[in-house]
């Protein structure tokens, strides 16, 4: 549940949850059979307003996708993420609080993800210095995904390229499968 001051009748609370880092998993989820989302009946402007989110998983994960976020060619991405407002906070060994947006790749149907090589960021063909997070080093991650983040805000009306390698495991001791997955978005 997403709780506010004002009208949830734009359903706010999906962009929230999108937006922080740890509880946009389930949501992205390629497994997730159902979800719904309301805003709170009657909310006049100034009153609590809420939405809430429920979600619908099978018993056992039938698909295996690569989810991205953002999404593959997403526009008005925001250029910053503050770490102070996702708890826990991602990328604790960062020695700011703002870092750049925080970008996602999720292994649904998938148990395992290892990367091969450390993901990258760029901006046209320059490399943006990145923070990144794997199951191993990230508790709270859960163990099909990666994240990063630019190490300080992106630029503005700014399209950039993101790369991350590694392998998928359906269960722990199966065979590793490879996989490179690129794609783009442009900032706000």
């Amino acid at each position: 549940m997403v709780a506010g001051t004002g009208s949830s009748l734009n359903l706010n609370g999906v962009s929230a949850w999108l937006d922080a880092p740890y509880h946009r998993f389930p949501v992205l989820d390629a497994n997730m059979r159902q979800i719904g989302c309301a805003p709170s009946s009657g909310a006049a402007s100034g009153a609590r307003a809420a939405e809430v989110l429920e979600m619908l998983w099978p018993w056992s994960a039938t698909k295996q996708q690569l989810t991205a976020w953002p999404l593959p060619n997403k526009t008005g991405v925001a250029t910053a993420f503050d770490r102070r407002t996702e708890a826990p906070s991602p990328f604790r060994s960062s020695p700011t609080n703002v870092v750049g947006t925080v970008i996602s790749l999720q292994g649904s149907g998938w148990a395992n993800i290892r990367l091969t090589s450390a993901p990258t960021l760029k901006r046209g063909s320059a490399a943006v210095a990145i923070h990144y997070s794997t199951p191993n080093g990230d508790a709270n991650l859960p163990k099909n995904t990666v994240m990063l983040a630019a190490k300080s805000p992106l630029a503005a009306h700014t399209r950039y390229t993101v790369t991350v390698k590694g392998q998928l495991q359906t269960k722990a001791g199966a065979k590793w499968t490879s996989f490179t997955r690129t794609w783009s978005f442009t900032t706000r």
